[in-house]
């Protein structure tokens, strides 16, 4: 097995490692001003960047998925973490909320803004958005609420602001920077399920261990960088597909198991499912289109995984839990919708959900209070529903059988190169993988801009600029321009 380490990415990976060390420092060893320093020279230093763009906006995204179990406090405005900033009352915003203003402005966003070019579905979306805004605001909604509107649509520009910042070889090198923090967030997961404690409460001195005598079903739900772990799995087999002659095939195939490893680890269900489908696509389709040697090293990270198992008891402890969580599929089959009782989903969460959308079923509640004070992120379909009703519901079909319409018809476009057709049937899949994510697990459709959905249309935003420059996909040919 070869696997080709370019020189320059391995120096910016430890550019990465010191400014995610330096970040936890300033965020938990110093003062809550010094942190707010620190975050005001990244701010700065990403703003009048031009070649780095790649960079800042990948250090962003480990902030926001929690590297190592760190930088969640800030989000609930605590002294620790990331800065959170107070301008009037019901008016807050912190280090993403600028960054991403720093994305729209510096790509001049408005400048490619052009709606006309717009696929059709997402046309029909925004007009959507623009008048459940309005009905929201008859409803009710404070002025928190309506902060939280500005910051969806900031997030959402990304789409656009990503295409600019970054040219095809600033996306691969942040493609290159994502698979080569996979190995770090698997061994930081192992190495808190053996010690009983997180990095971050080591760092803060906290005593608390896990208790495996009384770990529930499925043991601790340890995971960490879990969106970007999703988009390195997408983008390993995406790009392992499309054989792309500036990424090693062995490592993407060390890429994916990694990622699969960890979330295998989190005995997380619906992840679970989600991953395995994916994989499972991979597997059999790899069998058909190659009968190639390659997969044998199929066998490499199980093996180490399996050493591993051997030397750290406790691992195989959390290894039985989460396959004997993931074995209650068994009770849905048969008619047991609470899966043993394990799916509070279905038995807590989801009916409070239901019963508030059915009194507003045709539009849902849009933006307004109510919406905002009854929605649950764990119940994806049930909350998306509150949000737009059934008629919002069915734009947001209409958009993911739009793309799925396209994806096939540029396959068309290459019938003599069949490494892109089948990278392009590998994006069709991961759809339908994510899918099953936002059905299961959490939501991922939707206007509510929460923390998973900020991960989820960052990491979303970067695939749909890779793809656009991978297939010199033109806006006025194609008709897709987010």
């Amino acid at each position: 097995m070869r696997i080709k380490i370019k020189e320059d990415n391995v120096l910016i990976f430890i550019q990465m490692l010191i400014m995610i060390v330096a970040a936890i420092f300033f965020s938990y060893k110093t003062s809550p001003i010094i942190n707010k320093f620190f975050f005001a020279i990244c701010t700065a230093l990403f703003l009048f960047t031009k070649k780095n763009n790649y960079f800042w906006i990948f250090f962003t995204l480990l902030l926001l998925d929690q590297f190592g179990g760190f930088f969640r406090q800030g989000y609930y405005e605590s002294d620790f973490g990331i800065p959170r900033f107070r301008l009037i009352s019901g008016f807050t915003f912190d280090y993403y909320d600028i960054f991403i203003i720093i994305c729209f402005v510096k790509a001049q966003t408005w400048r490619h803004l052009n709606i006309a070019k717009f696929i059709g579905s997402i046309k029909v979306l925004i007009f959507y958005f623009i008048m459940l805004y309005v009905l929201s605001v008859s409803i009710g909604m404070s002025l928190d609420k309506h902060t939280t509107m500005m910051r969806i649509i900031f997030f959402f520009s990304s789409f656009l602001s990503f295409q600019v910042l970054m040219d095809e070889k600033q996306l691969e090198k942040l493609v290159a920077l994502a698979h080569n923090f996979m190995p770090i967030v698997l061994l930081l997961q192992i190495f808190t399920l053996v010690m009983g404690k997180s990095p971050y409460n080591m760092v803060m001195g906290s005593d608390h261990v896990f208790d495996w005598d009384n770990a529930g079903l499925g043991g601790y739900r340890v995971i960490y960088s879990g969106f970007l772990n999703l988009f390195s799995y997408i983008t390993s087999i995406f790009l392992y597909r499309l054989k792309d002659k500036n990424f090693s095939q062995d490592k993407l195939l060390l890429v994916m198991l990694t990622c699969y490893m960890s979330i295998l680890l989190t005995a997380t269900r619906g992840w679970i499912i989600s991953y395995s489908f994916l994989m499972l696509y991979f597997f059999f389709s790899e069998l058909r289109l190659r009968s190639s040697n390659k997969l044998r090293y199929l066998l490499v990270v199980p093996i180490f995984f399996i050493i591993l198992l051997q030397m750290f008891p406790i691992l195989q402890t959390q290894i039985e839990l989460s396959f004997n969580r993931f074995l209650t599929i068994r009770d849905i089959a048969g008619g047991d919708l609470t899966a043993g009782g394990t799916l509070s989903r279905l038995t807590d969460r989801s009916a409070p959900v239901m019963d508030k959308f059915m009194e507003s079923p045709i539009i849902g509640f849009g933006f307004s209070n109510q919406y905002f004070d009854n929605a649950d992120q764990h119940v994806g379909n049930q909350s998306l529903l509150l949000n737009v009703g059934v008629v919002g519901f069915i734009f947001f079909i209409m958009l993911i059988l739009e793309i799925l319409y396209i994806l096939s018809k540029t396959q068309r476009r290459y019938y003599y190169e069949p490494d892109k057709r089948s990278a392009l049937n590998a994006l069709k899949v991961s759809i339908v993988s994510i899918l099953l994510i936002h059905s299961s697990s959490t939501q991922l459709l939707g206007f509510h801009v929460l923390q998973h959905q900020k991960k989820f249309i960052l990491i979303t935003a970067i695939i749909v600029a890779l793809i656009l420059k991978k297939f010199r996909i033109n806006q006025k040919q194609q008709q897709i321009n987010i």
